[in-house]
């Protein structure tokens, strides 16, 4: 998870992200998959709750 969080960093500062497509269970318990969402994380919310109203889709996993 640290390396991770490394990684994120480095790449924040070119405005450059790092999601993590698979993990393992641990590492998922560790480390969020995609890392800070930073601004765009209102609109983002936003856009979850108009195509995914009944929130079933990958419940707790990104956004909220």
């Amino acid at each position: 998870a640290f390396a991770i969080g490394e990684a994120r960093s480095v790449m924040s500062v070119s405005r450059g992200s790092l999601i993590m497509h698979s993990r393992d269970a641990e590492l998922m318990r560790r480390a969020d998959a995609f890392g800070e969402v930073g601004p765009a994380q209102p609109l983002m919310a936003r856009l979850k709750q108009i195509f995914d109203p009944a929130g079933i889709l990958a419940p707790g996993r990104f956004v909220i």
